[in-house]
C-alpha cells in the first residue's frame, strides 16, 4: 500500500539524527504558531485591507478546522504507532490520524493568502505548510494520505471564505467602525 510504503521512507529518516530529529519535532509541533501570528500582525497594520486579510484567513484555517474536526468524528482512522509501525518520536493521542490538524491550519493559511494577494506571505507560508505536513510523517503521528487530506481541507476552507468574503468585509467594516468609534470615545473622556 502505497501510504505505508511512503510513509516507512519518511519516518526511516527518524532516529538518525538528533538535530534533524529535532529540527522536525519543532516544525511539527510549532510552526503553525505563525497563523496566529500573520493574524495579529495583519489586524494591528493600520489599513482596512489588512484587518479585511486577518478576519479572511481566520476564518479560511477555522473553516478548514472545522472540517477536519467533523470528519475525525465521522471516520476515524488509526495514526502509524496505534497499529505498531514507525518511530514514534513525539507521544500522542489515539485519535484519528485523518486529517492532520496542524497541516490542514497551514495550508488553509497558505491559500488565504494566495486567494487575497498577500504573495510574500504566502512564498513563505507554502514551504512552511510542506514542512509542517513532512514533519508530522517523520515525527511519527500521521501518513502521507492525512497530510494530502489536510491539503484538501486547508484549500476548500480558503474557497468556502472565498464565496463569503463580501460578507466578512462587511463585518470587518463594522468592526473597524466600532473600534474607532470607541477609541474616540476613550479620546474624548
Amino acid at each position: 500500500m502505497a501510504n505505508i510504503y511512503i510513509f516507512n521512507i519518511i519516518n526511516g529518516l527518524a532516529g538518525k539524527s538528533m538535530l534533524l530529529d529535532q529540527i522536525m519535532i519543532f516544525s511539527a509541533k510549532y510552526v503553525v504558531s505563525i497563523i496566529p501570528i500573520i493574524i495579529i500582525a495583519l489586524w494591528l497594520e493600520k489599513t482596512n485591507e489588512n484587518k479585511k486579510a486577518a478576519v479572511f484567513i481566520t476564518f479560511s484555517v477555522l473553516i478548514a478546522l472545522l472540517l477536519g474536526y467533523i470528519t475525525k468524528n465521522i471516520y476515524y482512522h488509526p495514526r502509524p504507532f496505534a497499529i505498531g509501525i514507525g518511530l514514534d518520536l513525539v507521544p500522542d493521542d489515539l485519535t484519528s490520524s485523518f486529517p492532520s490538524d496542524h497541516t490542514t491550519g497551514m495550508f488553509a493559511l497558505s491559500f488565504a493568502l494566495l486567494f487575497i494577494k498577500k504573495y510574500r506571505l504566502a512564498i513563505v507560508s507554502f514551504p512552511l505548510a510542506l514542512l509542517v505536513g513532512f514533519s508530522r510523517i517523520f515525527i511519527g503521528v500521521h501518513f502521507p494520505f492525512d497530510i494530502l487530506g489536510s491539503v484538501a481541507y486547508g484549500t476548500i476552507g480558503a474557497l468556502i471564505a472565498i464565496l463569503l468574503k463580501q460578507h466578512l468585509d462587511s463585518v470587518t467594516d463594522k468592526i473597524i467602525e466600532l473600534q474607532k468609534g470607541l477609541a474616540h470615545k476613550s479620546k474624548a473622556s
